[in-house]
């Protein structure tokens, strides 16, 4: 039975693990303990039954909300995963009074850009040689969430 919840200092080696196993230019453990210690940032992890499967990690900032990383273990991708962790955050971002979330992702990263637009994202820009290990564009992309004329989060669209 999977299950969201918040993740603790004690998740670091398996959150850096998905990091080394999904990112060409992974965070470092470091960096991971101070995102976990940042009062603005949440980083949400999927378990499946013990062990940590996904997570996100998303800003709260005054002027809306930046999910940060996104990361699914490759057995576990195409499941939800993906899709629970940003509804969480979409509520979560809500909660904290957000009137939008943004992101970036690789211009590459197709099926990345596909999952966001079918949880409300839209392109809203480019950000030119953006990532390193390639160099590469990022798109950022946007959704608007409810209280600013956005549709509720889970609702379909």
């Amino acid at each position: 039975m999977s299950r969201v919840r918040d993740c603790a200092g004690e998740d670091l080696c398996a959150l850096l693990a998905l990091e080394q196993s999904c990112f060409a230019d992974p965070w470092s453990e470091q960096a991971l303990r101070d995102t976990l210690q940042n009062r603005q940032a949440v980083l949400l992890a999927e378990e499946d039954g013990d062990r940590i499967v996904g997570y996100l990690g998303i800003y709260l900032l005054p002027d809306g909300a930046e999910i940060v990383r996104l990361a699914v273990a490759p057995a576990f991708r195409r499941q939800g995963t993906a899709t629970r962790l940003i509804r969480e955050a979409f509520r979560r971002a809500e909660q904290a009074g957000a009137g939008s979330v943004w992101l970036e992702v690789r211009s590459s990263n197709a099926p990345a850009r596909a999952l966001y637009e079918r949880n409300g994202f839209r392109q809203e820009g480019l950000r030119k040689n953006y990532y390193r290990h390639p160099t590469e564009d990022a798109i950022l992309m946007t959704r608007i969430l409810p209280g600013a004329d956005g549709p509720s989060v889970g609702q379909e669209e």
